[in-house]
């Protein structure tokens, strides 16, 4: 069976990311079925908090404190490049094109349990332009899917767009994290964002989470710089881990 239902296409809060629900705590065996999030409805307040907005202070990496949480911390993943490898055609690093392609990075099932462990939702944000140019829809949602049945994942979500539709989703822009802040209850504050190049950092910055880059940004500018650096997902995720060791400490004392 597959691992999700054809996906219904969101259009609510101006938003055109896919969101695929994931049952909670999944494996390889148990992940079976899955549903697709219905939009929320279209309201001019909502699509305002949506918008991102302009901030000074670029590079700061200040992270705004809360007065006391307010739902549940996550960690937003980038796909390619964070949970699978990327290929290199005509010198430049790219998606696998189909699921024959997909080689998921070795620890990242192990990585993620631990995340799981400290309480943190996982949730997967990747912008996938290349809908929009032209690749066949149901190699991207066979990834996807494959990915969900091996990585203990709660929800993916696809920016479908490429930059001239100048949508809400697409990193960057914050707008799938805050679709999901709204959706899961999700505590930014004490949230992160995993990823390997600056759309990935500046998307985690703009929605007031702690950053992490994995590897040398494939050589791009970065708009502000992430509060981490590592060389990989487990180095990230200790790393993280190491950050809620800390708070936890200081909360007892």
């Amino acid at each position: 069976m597959e691992a999700f239902t054809h996906p219904i296409r969101l259009r609510a809060l101006g938003l055109g990311a896919r969101v695929i629900k994931i049952p909670s705590a999944p494996s390889a065996a148990s992940v079976s079925s899955g549903t697709i999030a219905a939009g929320l409805a279209q309201d001019k307040l909502r699509r305002h908090r949506l918008r991102p907005q302009r901030e000074s202070g670029i590079g700061s990496m200040k992270r705004t404190a809360s007065p006391g949480r307010t739902g549940r911390p996550a960690v937003f993943l980038d796909r390619d490049g964070v949970l699978n490898h990327e290929l290199f055609r005509d010198g430049r690093s790219g998606p696998p094109r189909n699921v024959s392609e997909l080689v998921i990075v070795d620890s990242a099932r192990s990585a993620l349990e631990v995340l799981k462990g400290y309480g943190f939702m996982l949730i997967v944000v990747t912008n996938q332009p290349g809908l929009a140019r032209g690749t066949a829809r149901a190699d991207v949602e066979e990834i996807n899917n494959r990915l969900a049945r091996i990585l203990p994942l709660d929800a993916i979500m696809v920016c479908e767009h490429d930059d001239k539709d100048e949508c809400e989703c697409r990193k960057p822009k914050p707008g799938m994290m805050l679709r999901a802040q709204e959706k899961y209850g999700i505590d930014l504050c004490h949230s992160f964002m995993i990823g390997d190049r600056w759309r990935d950092i500046e998307a985690g910055r703009r929605a007031g989470c702690g950053t992490i880059v994995i590897g040398d940004g494939h050589g791009e500018a970065f708009l502000s710089m992430p509060t981490m650096r590592v060389s990989s997902l487990s180095e990230a995720v200790s790393w993280i881990t190491k950050q809620k060791r800390s708070e936890q400490l200081l909360h007892e004392n």
